[in-house]
């Protein structure tokens, strides 16, 4: 047995050292354009997690689902077990609605002027992606443009401040696997920078009115002086490893192994505990280590994300159901629910779980030939309540503690 074993990785290594020597090549040769230490780490499953389609439809719980370059950032050790290369081009937008501005916002489109008045959205992005995996690696870049606006504004003034974010981001992974079990890791760098812009107010309640178009109100004209210097690039790596019996494949993912910061020993491990992920996942018809193609689909998973993070814990679930005709033309529709589990211990988050107090995730998506369409839609439970109940106040501050509003994803573009 332990010759074989032996003569697997000696095959393996054999196999993949050109991809492997030139995966990590690339990578370090797009590290060493950028300073390579930072005083601050950025969570970037975080601002991934609601920034897909797919992802968000199934609650973030991709742990041990992984089954596209996305395993990338979730858990690279599901890189080994892509069955042929995933290659995406696409874009995502994103909108992240603010409830307690939707009354204002309503307010503005009959004719008042609440003043001061809160902007209908807390966040609004754009994301472009080129992202290619195969068997054992992966590599993605991203650039992000997001704008964020202040909590009020006033109609006193003649323009809306707010801040541009931009964010470009390169990520690379490895994996091996050895039977069932199998291992991987990911760097990713980031650039980002801040700056300050502004809408003109009254173009703001033309475009709510119908009349005009938000585009033609955002201008950058506040002095160069106020532009929020860039933030020093941020390197992080992570590990995952999955293993998988039949159907069944359970994943642990630890986002920050390494985050170019200087920290005790103690720091470090605390760290890690933080960003540890726990994910289980069920597939019906085509598990991983199956080469045959199953024309129907039907996948489970649940994930506890930052298992170790007493504030920032949360517990996900989702499914996806569908059709794959072929491989190049497939239907799907997915679900899932996310709830927050804070507290110092396990068995006191668990104990104070409240299914109200969660978020409720829908979408669909499908392939036809090279082109690929996803969306998604975000819910917080308390909101959907008051729906049924028939009527609710955008005002309520009780639609739970995951969200201030509601979120809408939609994702497109080629995937060969």
């Amino acid at each position: 047995m332990s010759r074989s074993r032996s003569r697997s990785w000696r095959i393996f290594l054999l196999k993949y050292r050109f991809t492997a020597g030139a995966l990590i090549g690339a990578l370090l040769m797009c590290f060493s354009l950028f300073p390579l230490l930072s005083d601050e780490s950025m969570d970037l499953r975080d601002e991934f997690f609601t920034r897909d389609a797919r992802l968000a439809a199934m609650g973030g719980a991709f742990t041990a689902a992984g089954d596209s370059v996305h395993a990338l950032y979730f858990n690279p050790a599901g890189l080994a077990y892509l069955s042929r290369p995933d290659v995406q081009i696409g874009n995502s937008t994103y909108v992240d609605f603010n409830h307690a501005g939707m009354n204002d916002f309503l307010a503005v489109a009959e004719g008042e002027q609440p003043d001061p008045f809160t902007l209908f959205f807390n966040r609004m992005s754009n994301i472009l992606q080129a992202s290619a995996a195969g068997r054992f690696w992966g590599v993605s870049f991203t650039h992000e443009v997001a704008i964020v606006p202040p909590e009020t504004a006033s109609l006193q003034e003649s323009s809306i401040p707010f801040s541009q974010v931009t964010r470009s981001t390169i990520a690379g992974g490895l994996a091996a696997a050895l039977g069932d079990f199998s291992f991987g890791f990911n760097l990713r760098h980031v650039r980002s920078d801040e700056s300050a812009a502004e809408f003109s107010t009254s173009d703001y309640i033309k475009q709510v009115a119908g009349t005009g178009s938000f585009l033609d109100g955002t201008s950058r004209i506040r002095p160069e002086s106020l532009v929020i210097p860039e933030t020093a690039p941020v390197i992080q790596a992570g590990v995952g490893i999955m293993t998988v019996t039949g159907g069944l494949t359970t994943g642990i993912y630890v986002d920050s192994i390494y985050t170019g910061e200087s920290m005790s020993f103690q720091e470090r491990i605390d760290r890690m505990t933080q960003t540890a992920s726990i994910g289980m996942s069920y597939d019906f018809f085509n598990p991983k280590r199956e080469a045959s193609h199953h024309v129907r689909h039907f996948v489970i998973s649940a994930d506890l994300h930052r298992a170790g993070d007493d504030d920032r814990r949360f517990l996900s679930f989702g499914t996806e159901a569908g059709l794959h005709f072929t491989r190049v033309i497939t239907l799907d529709l997915r679900g899932g629910y996310t709830h927050p589990v804070p507290g110092s211990t396990l068995t006191e988050a668990f104990t104070s779980l409240d299914p109200a107090g969660g978020e409720v995730h829908i979408g669909a998506g499908m392939k036809f030939m090279v082109s690929d369409l996803h969306l998604s839609l975000s819910l917080p439970v308390r909101f959907l309540q008051d729906v049924m109940q028939g009527g609710f106040d955008f005002n309520d501050p009780d639609f739970g503690t995951l969200a201030s509003g509601s979120r809408v994803v939609i994702s497109g573009g080629v995937r060969l």
